[in-house]
């Protein structure tokens, strides 16, 4: 079946449901009968993707490199929020953005798109922002499941936890955690795993900020450090990023590294802590 007629024959079967309900049960239960896995994967493909990418952040002893870049969106405008009624560029957009990648590969393989792990982007908000994004999920004229309370209870535990990761973070902090878009069918999974940075640190963009990330395991974080202005070898950053900071373990990247990222002498735990450290940092 070409792509056109298999859009034409979904239209009708939307159109067919959403104007007869006896029509629809019936979809449902040939559907079901005849074609089982396409009825489960339908029902049940988003939450199978979503378990998926919540195992995406590797565990700390498995990463070998990493790099986070931090956006800017309102540098058009000089960090003033742009007008929408100017159409200004991005004034819909979040200000301060950070993309974090990270790299389970040992040091002979290039750290490129294609051996890179996981991608995910977090929306760094401030106090304000993230009570208004709260509020808005608790309000059920503004969101369909998110925070919405039924009976005392928020309706979806996944927008729960959001809550629960935003709601403590200090006033002076601009964070949210990380959130990743799967490929085909464009539904965004938040992750458990934050980013966080010191607001007057962000709007100076100083080069010796820092940013921490959560990595959604027990007492596993990294922090970012030593930032540049460009990626690796001189590369200019991409439209609104304004920082970059790289990390590899102390054997591997010298040259592309700005940062070490290093393991502590083994603990008597089984639990392994990866830590950035200053010392020895010759980029």
């Amino acid at each position: 079946m070409k792509h056109d007629e298999f859009q034409t024959l979904l239209l009708y079967l939307e159109e067919t449901a959403d104007s007869d309900p006896d029509m629809l049960q019936t979809l449902v239960s040939m559907t079901r009968r005849k074609c089982p896995v396409f009825y489960n994967a339908l029902l049940y493909r988003d939450e199978e993707i979503k378990r998926e990418l919540t195992t995406t952040l590797p565990r700390l002893d498995q990463i070998t490199a990493a790099q986070l870049t931090l956006f800017d969106n309102w540098r058009a405008t000089g960090g003033r929020k742009p007008s929408r009624k100017k159409k200004e560029p991005s004034a819909r957009a979040q200000r301060f953005r950070a993309q974090l990648e990270l790299w389970t590969t040992p040091a002979t393989v290039p750290l490129t798109t294609k051996s890179r792990a996981v991608k995910v982007t977090f929306d760094l908000m401030d106090a304000d922002e993230r009570t208004e994004k709260l509020a808005k999920y608790q309000d059920p004229k503004q969101s369909k499941g998110g925070f919405v309370i039924t009976n005392g209870e928020p309706v979806s535990q996944d927008w729960s936890d959001y809550a629960k990761l935003i709601a403590g973070l200090p006033p002076e902090t601009l964070g949210g955690p990380a959130y990743s878009t799967t490929k085909g069918n464009g539904t965004t999974f938040v992750l458990n795993s934050l980013a966080v940075i010191d607001q007057a640190e962000a709007e100076a963009l100083r080069d010796d900020m820092r940013i921490g990330i959560l990595m959604g395991h027990p007492g596993e974080s990294i922090q970012f450090h030593s930032f540049e202005r460009h990626y690796a070898n001189g590369t200019p950053l991409p439209k609104n990023a304004v920082l970059s900071s790289r990390l590899a373990m102390p054997s591997d990247h010298a040259g592309w590294r700005t940062g070490v990222l290093s393991s502590p002498e083994p603990a008597p735990t089984p639990e392994i802590v990866r830590e950035m450290i200053d010392a020895d940092c010759p980029y």
